[in-house]
């Protein structure tokens, strides 16, 4: 199957009948990545066919119930899945300080099971944190969001055999800290996912609570020069009818507002010559 990004929970702060809350599954060419696991995420993989064994890695922005709620279920989940197959399983997981507790709720002593499931746990712990899962490199860089720390996860990922790779970045929530707009524009993106929380008109409410808005995340895009904006993440508020698509299309037209259990191919979304032909990661 061909690399893709599957949205299962699009909505912010507690799911509604539209939108369930955070969470992206990234089928890549070597690995699958959930980023954040909101409310139901286990229910959103079972929905679209994807098989909880398969999953390499999990990453988690920051610990606002709306993007880690379904962590401890899920692990659960995928315990009990490698075990009734009897076949081992290394499975990375990344998060901010305090998400050991979580996978200590769901697996309890994680360093004195012995059962076919192996974790390795990474806690952000700097200014900015690099894990390898297989071949693709993943960078957490610090946003600002209020009192909460938060984390935007950047995957650098090969692109089938022929020494390409794409760059993702997942901006939730917040807004980029200096060090991280200069890791980005150092090391370049090609699919920028954002939470884009209230349209522009909310701009008061999105300072106030430490969000984006829809122009801040198209704004961002045309500086990164980025091949396409995927705005998530969007206030229960709005219902179906947001009006981010309209406000962000006045600055940087290759944008979408992405629905619950989109997929997104990123052979349609990307250009084979813009994308990167270097491994490596730069530090500013």
């Amino acid at each position: 199957m061909k690399p893709r990004i599957i949205f299962l929970g699009t909505g912010a702060s507690a799911p509604s009948r539209n939108r369930w809350t955070s969470s992206i599954l990234l089928e890549l060419h070597d690995c699958n990545m959930l980023l954040d696991a909101g409310e139901g995420a286990q229910i959103r993989l079972n929905e679209v066919g994807f098989d909880v064994s398969k999953l390499d890695a999990i990453f988690i922005t920051h610990l606002h119930g709306d993007h880690v709620f379904g962590l401890p279920p899920l692990l659960q989940s995928i315990d009990m899945r490698v075990n009734s197959m009897k076949m081992f399983k290394e499975l990375t997981i990344g998060g901010p300080k305090g998400v050991q507790e979580l996978v200590k709720l769901a697996l309890g002593n994680i360093e004195n099971k012995h059962d076919k499931l192996s974790i390795r746990l990474h806690v952000y712990g700097d200014v900015k944190h690099l894990v390898t899962v297989k071949e693709s490199l993943v960078v957490a860089l610090p946003l600002k969001h209020g009192s909460v720390r938060s984390w935007g996860i950047y995957v650098k990922s090969p692109v089938g055999r022929n020494s390409r790779f794409v760059r993702i970045f997942y901006g939730a929530d917040g807004i980029l800290e200096d060090y991280s707009l200069k890791f980005l524009k150092l090391n370049g993106v090609d699919v920028l996912i954002y939470e884009s929380t209230y349209s522009e008109h909310e701009a008061i409410d999105a300072e106030r609570t430490g969000h984006a808005t829809s122009m801040y995340v198209a704004k961002l895009g045309r500086e990164l020069g980025v091949e396409v904006v995927l705005m998530t993440h969007i206030s229960q508020r709005y219902g179906m009818h947001a009006p981010h698509l309209e406000e962000a299309r006045r600055v940087f037209r290759k944008v979408f507002v992405v629905n619950d259990l989109d997929v997104y191919p990123l052979h349609l979304l990307l250009k084979r010559a813009a994308l990167s032909s270097s491994r490596h990661i730069l530090l500013p």
